[in-house]
């Protein structure tokens, strides 16, 4: 059982304490994307830098509640708890009524730090892990519904990128165009998968590579792969090398495990669980920050006490550039043909429309305090918006909005 401190300790309040120095002492060394993100985390619920809806009893104006807006980023361990469950209803409602299997696509050591200094190289990830599928499927005269999430880091929070896949165990048979048949498959051989999936992603890396320097022919860090050979030399050994691919087998639609894809993909690295002491500690200078994390599984979970400085770091360079999309749809659920499947899907499996369970604030609030919170407490009248007020990147400061 994990390790739980009595004593709750917010990456919020790490970063809001430590985050100046750091980036004065690392400010080269760091992504320019990374500052603003750090920076919309930490000014989350700040109404004077983001903003807030005012909402005012139309009959008593002296009894109002003031809203501040939330910065809606995946850093944040609020907001990315709201995403996270906003995007578990909606892939729930589209996931086909069927059993599935989570199958986890992982890397050799080597390649790691590559991809991490590179993260346009991450997107390979997701096309081989879907194609290394997906070929097998259309060989087989179906098309699975799958859904791809990227994990960037471990338990102990160093970089080990790995994709978590969710596919249905069989799919629309091809074989036919009027989309009336399900090809049921109760197991993959992944043995196959497995070489498949070496091959196509060293294939595209190479390809990723080539394209960039083509693109980039200034002396960058990738310019040693511009020699004869050298991205050969690299690459083709580790397809002599054993990789994982890991499969739960099959599980029953009911179990479905889109939450845990979900966790990491849409929240930060940590959960604050598992920060167990955060300050001074006997006979070290300086701030120290301790977190358990499990090496593996089955294996009890262990402590770990860095200096702040280092846990920072350790937890940025997790951060994705922006627009990444960490979790993508193939198959019948990608975006292109998802509208064409899923009515037929939901069809053939006997899946009626799941309605979304996602909460707004004004009910999340009515359930953790027991009381509605626009409602006046003097009459009990629903309260009206009286003012709203938005940063404007524009401008650099907040406008604001008065409703006739």
């Amino acid at each position: 059982m994990e390790t739980i401190s009595s004593k709750h300790y917010s990456i919020k309040q790490i970063f809001k304490e430590n985050w100046e120095a750091y980036l004065a002492k690392h400010r080269d060394s760091i992504p320019d994307y990374v500052p603003l993100v750090i920076e919309k985390m930490l000014s989350c619920r700040d109404p004077e830098k983001l903003g807030y809806h005012k909402f005012a009893c139309p009959d008593h104006p002296d009894q109002y509640i003031v809203v501040p807006h939330s910065c809606k980023c995946r850093f944040c361990t609020t907001c990315g708890k709201v995403l996270t469950d906003k995007w578990v209803d909606k892939v729930e409602a589209a996931f086909p009524n069927a059993s599935f299997h989570h199958i986890s696509f992982t890397l050799p050591d080597s390649l790691r730090e590559l991809l991490h200094k590179h993260k346009f190289l991450l997107n390979c990830l997701f096309k081989a892990s879907s194609m290394t599928m997906l070929s097998w499927a259309k060989e087989r005269h179906f098309l699975p519904a799958c859904l791809c999430a990227i994990h960037n880091f471990g338990n102990d929070l160093k970089t080990n990128p790995h994709i978590h896949m969710l596919v249905s165990s069989g799919g629309i048979s091809l074989k036919t165009k009027r989309l009336n048949k399900w090809k049921y498959c109760k197991s993959f051989p992944f043995k196959m998968l497995n070489k498949r999936w070496r091959f196509l992603l060293i294939d595209n890396l190479k390809k990723a590579i080539k394209k960039y320097l083509k693109e980039n022919p200034e002396p960058n860090d990738l310019s040693v792969f511009s020699h004869p050979g050298a991205l050969n030399a690299f690459f083709d050994p580790l397809l002599s090398i054993k990789w994982y691919v890991h499969d739960s087998e099959e599980l029953p639609y009911e179990d479905f495990t889109v939450s845990y894809v979900g966790r990491y993909a849409k929240r930060p690295p940590i959960s604050e669980r598992r920060i167990l002491h955060y300050g001074p500690i006997p006979g070290g200078e300086g701030i120290y920050v301790t977190f358990s994390y499990r090496p593996r599984r089955g294996v009890p979970p262990c402590n770990w006490t860095v200096p702040v400085e280092k846990f920072i770091g350790l937890l940025i360079k997790h951060i994705l550039p922006p627009n990444f999309r960490q979790v993508r749809h193939y198959g019948a659920l990608a975006n292109r043909v998802k509208a064409k499947y899923l009515k037929a899907m939901n069809k053939l499996l006997k899946k009626t429309k799941k309605g979304i369970r996602f909460l707004s604030w004004r009910y999340r609030q009515k359930a953790f305090k027991g009381k509605d919170p626009l409602l006046c407490t003097v009459c009990s009248k629903k309260m009206q918006l009286a003012e709203a007020a938005f940063f404007s990147k524009r401008k650099g400061c907040l406008t604001y909005y008065y409703p006739p």
